[in-house]
């Protein structure tokens, strides 16, 4: 392929005097998981909203699949390009199959869906960990299994079905996916991520987890005060002098014991200077 998947320009964005986003650029190749990381406000969110369409600013530039973001068909885009957000609020007693089912509308001639559409939507609920959860009452579920339900939702997105034009270009956006699950489907999630860069899909995913950051990223884009700190493999950006200045709190980084990556350790507790003893997590929360 040609041109990145994604590449922003320049970007800036205020809100009043505040400035959100200064002169940011960041690109995405096919097959890449890039994450973004940064202390609350750093401006991690209002990067991926302007990378999605959800916000707009007259100052850079974004473009998506080699041409400017603006010039795509929305309906064509959602093909091959999915966003799961922090939270999807769903007040309805869907089953579980027709909430997945949602994400493959964009495919879809006049509304109606296929054998390939529920097909798809059972695959991607047994990439998810849910095949048995198919009747299930959505709103009977836990926030965790909710998420992944809408995770399947956004796999099926950007699936392509038997004899349907083959997208060979795809895009995912992840916002925080993990924030509501237990360890052992953090992991999950993020290993059927990397599979999918496997398949050529770029992943965009913000996540405040710094260890997780290490282990799954090709690349990491550091955020501070709504400015690019730094952007380069694990094991180059997550030092301790850049995450002090990222995070303003002291942590140790260590080589992992069983992987290829930083393993990054809590300085530990600290005095705020009013005698109050605060406890410090290296996960930029």
């Amino acid at each position: 392929m040609a041109y990145n998947l994604l590449n922003i320009h320049s970007l800036s964005c205020r809100v009043g005097e505040k400035a959100l986003l200064s002169d940011v650029s960041v690109e995405l190749m096919p097959g890449e998981f890039l994450v973004v990381i940064g202390r609350n406000g750093a401006g991690k969110t209002t990067l991926l909203k302007h990378a999605v369409g959800e916000m707009h600013s007259p100052q850079g530039q974004i473009e998506i699949f080699g041409q400017l973001l603006e010039s795509h068909s929305a309906r064509e885009l959602a093909k091959k390009r999915a966003v799961l957000a922090q939270s999807t609020p769903l007040h309805f007693d869907y089953q579980v199959l027709e909430v997945v089912l949602l994400g493959r509308i964009p495919h879809q001639k006049r509304q109606v869906e296929t054998v390939d559409d529920v097909n798809i939507a059972r695959e991607c609920l047994a990439r998810v960990g849910l095949e048995d959860y198919e009747e299930r009452d959505y709103l009977t579920l836990s926030g965790g299994e909710q998420q992944r339900v809408h995770l399947a939702r956004v796999l099926a997105q950007i699936e392509h079905a038997p004899g349907e034009i083959h997208q060979p270009e795809r895009l995912l956006f992840l916002d925080e996916p993990i924030s509501s699950l237990d360890i052992a489907h953090q992991h999950e999630v993020l290993d059927l991520a990397k599979q999918l860069t496997t398949e050529g899909v770029g992943v965009f995913a913000i996540l405040h987890d710094l260890n997780l950051a290490a282990q799954y990223a090709d690349r990491i884009v550091i955020l501070s005060q709504g400015k690019v700190l730094a952007t380069g493999a694990p094991t180059q950006v997550l030092t301790q002098e850049t995450l002090y200045e990222a995070f303003h709190y002291h942590v140790h980084v260590a080589r992992h014991p069983n992987l290829d990556c930083p393993l990054i350790i809590s300085g530990g507790r600290r005095n705020t200077g009013d005698g109050i003893r605060e406890t410090g997590e290296a996960t930029g929360r």
